[in-house]
């Protein structure tokens, strides 16, 4: 399950991504690899250290085509004497990645995509996810980060059950995580 928060659009938080280095607990890189053939493959794997053997994953990403979307509007998180007052997308869609064993489309659209994996502790369920890309600023002649999506993500355990709706979307318990956010947009 992914929440989206609607009023925050990502260039807000170009200049703030800073704000969010203590609670970085990963970085991890995708390939989107964009085929009007055959779709969307994703080729993901760690961020490059020396130790890291693992394989890169590379599958296609099928939807059930039954999209479960739910906006919450008006949502209230007082959070330091401020009431921030947004909208939440709650896409409780289930994705089917399914593994590539043959070949990748001849003709596509490759992004290469950074994930930055923020918690408000190490234990959460919840985490939220910054994805950018790099590109170049002509003003200070280096690379910068661009996000270009976030969103809280909800991290199942291997027993848990699917969210599929959210009438007790109040167990969720995503508030803290929300507020963290909010904090460090300020």
């Amino acid at each position: 399950m992914k929440i989206y928060i609607v009023n925050v659009l990502p260039e807000i938080i170009k200049n703030k991504l800073d704000n969010f280095t203590p609670l970085l607990v990963n970085k991890r890189e995708k390939y989107e690899i964009n085929s009007e053939e055959y779709g969307l493959h994703i080729i993901e794997h760690p961020f490059s250290n020396n130790n890291n053997k693992e394989q890169p994953k590379i599958y296609k990403i099928e939807s059930t085509f039954d999209t479960n979307y739910h906006l919450m509007k008006d949502c209230n998180f007082p959070n330091n004497h401020v009431n921030y007052i947004i909208d939440l997308l709650f896409d409780l869609t289930n994705y089917i990645q399914v593994p590539v064993v043959s070949q990748l489309p001849t003709k596509y659209i490759l992004t290469k995509i950074t994930q930055f994996v923020y918690k408000s502790n190490k234990k959460s369920k919840w985490s939220l996810i910054i994805e950018c890309i790099r590109e170049a600023n002509i003003e200070i002649l280096e690379k910068e980060w661009i996000p270009i999506n976030f969103y809280f993500e909800y991290n199942y355990s291997k027993n848990e059950e699917l969210i599929i709706n959210l009438q007790n979307h109040d167990n969720l318990l995503f508030q803290e995580e929300i507020n963290m956010f909010l904090t460090h947009l300020n």
